[in-house]
Order: C-alpha cells, then structure tokens, then sequence
C-alpha cells in the first residue's frame, strides 16, 4: 500500500428524525488514493432520497459503480488529464441500467432508488468534480490557503425542499462538471444535512468558521488515529442535531 499525501477524516451519522422512525441513515460514501505519477484522490459522497424505498441502496450502488468506473480510467491513463463530461455521462447511463435491472428485480420503480451525486478527483494541480442534487463541495487551494470556496451550488429541485437524482430522466443534462486548473490542498465534501450549517444562505457560500476549525486538525504534522471517531461525535453532538435532523455525511481532506 502506496504512503498517501492526503489526510483524510470521515463521518457519516443517522439524523434524529431517521432514529426517530428507526431508520438507517440513508447517505454512503467512498474514497480512495492512487498511486499513479502524481497521486489521484477520489472522493465519491450520495444521498439516498428520503422518499425513496431503497434509498440507500441507490446510494451504495452509485458510490460503488462511479469509484469503479473512475479508477478504471485513471489506471488505464495514469491520471485524470482524460476525464470528459462524456465519460460522465456513459457512467450515469450505466448506472441508470444497474437501476432498471434492480427495479425490474425488485418490482419497483427506478424512481424507488433515487439518490444525488457528489464527486471530486484531485490530481497534481488539476481537480474535476461531479454533482447532481444538493450537498456540497468546498475547497481551499494553494494560491489563497485561507479562502474557502463552495465548487458548486446545491440544486433545487422544481418544488421547494426538492432536489436532482442520478435517477431522473434528465440526469445528464443537469449534471455539473466543473474542472479547476490549480492546486486544491483541502476539500470538504457534505451531504445537505449540514448545508445549513455548512452554507452561508444569503450568499450561498462557504461559511469559513464551520471549515476552518474542521480541517485545522489535519494540518497538523501527525493526525490523531482516532479523529474520524471525534468527527462523528461532533456530528452526533446535541449542537449540530439540534440544527438538522437529517442525515449528515463530511469527508474531510487536506494535503497542506
């Protein structure tokens, strides 16, 4: 196993009104580093909807099918330097596929799995990222370390309090690809348990005293073995449930 650059803390937690109902918490994520000329970093985080039956399962399922089909294409071109919007596009048509397939198995609807899609690839002095839904991704980079910068708005859905899915018919379309030509240092990927908190509504930016104090203990020379378990109890804190009930997913990263 390659020594990564990257220091990475993880939290995902059940909201208060799931553990009310006795429901699983609903949200999944996947990361991983490669070793390649200049180490890649994937970052894959999606929401299962709350209204959906199987909602985790389109969660797991969309984390397990984009990690594959990203790595399979940094492997074969050492990096990211390749990656298209139409790669994209061919990935979230084979995941609608694998969605028909369980639906026609399960006797539901595609709609039954319906989740949102966060995704950032950082490589060298490149970063790529992916998004359909709400939740976010924030991000610090070489140039202006103290600048803490939301890549893309959270989307709303037609009606209030909705939002975009992988499963929607028009996926595709309303898929934001974004690329940033610079040296992203720290990314902070969340579910849209924490936008309110994470978020400056009026603006709708970063609200850099939520990230400041989360990423400073990964600057740090040596990263305490235990922080992912000290992440998850700030997220299970009565200070952060007493703000959110839904479920809350922060991946924390930082090569500072």
């Amino acid at each position: 196993m390659h020594s990564s650059q990257w220091k990475i803390v993880s939290a995902s937690i059940a909201g208060t009104s799931h553990v009310a109902k006795n429901s699983e918490c609903q949200d999944s994520f996947v990361w991983r580093t490669t070793e390649c000329k200049d180490e890649v970093l994937v970052v894959i985080v999606s929401d299962g909807a709350g209204s959906a039956k199987r909602a985790k399962v389109g969660a797991d399922t969309t984390c397990a099918t984009m990690m594959q089909e990203i790595q399979t294409v940094v492997e074969t071109d050492l990096g990211i330097h390749k990656i298209t919007r139409k790669h994209v596009v061919e990935w979230l048509n084979l995941l609608r596929t694998q969605f028909q397939i369980l639906a026609e198995t399960e006797k539901l609807e595609t709609g039954d799995f319906a989740c949102t899609l966060l995704a950032a690839i950082i490589q060298g002095e490149k970063g790529i990222f992916l998004q359909i839904g709400d939740g976010g991704m924030v991000y610090t980079a070489t140039e202006a370390p103290d600048e803490f910068h939301l890549v893309i708005e959270p989307q709303q859905g037609e009606y209030a309090n909705t939002t975009n899915f992988v499963t929607d018919l028009t996926a595709a379309d309303i898929l934001r690809f974004e690329v940033l030509e610079k040296r992203i240092d720290e990314i902070a990927i969340f579910t849209d348990g924490l936008q309110r908190i994470a978020l400056d509504y009026q603006t709708n930016t970063a609200h850099a005293p939520f990230f400041r104090p989360m990423l400073a203990p990964l600057r740090s020379e040596k990263v305490s073995p235990n922080l992912s378990e000290k992440l998850h109890d700030f997220l299970d804190s009565p200070k952060i449930n007493e703000r959110t009930d839904d479920d809350k997913t922060l991946i924390l990263a930082s090569r500072r």
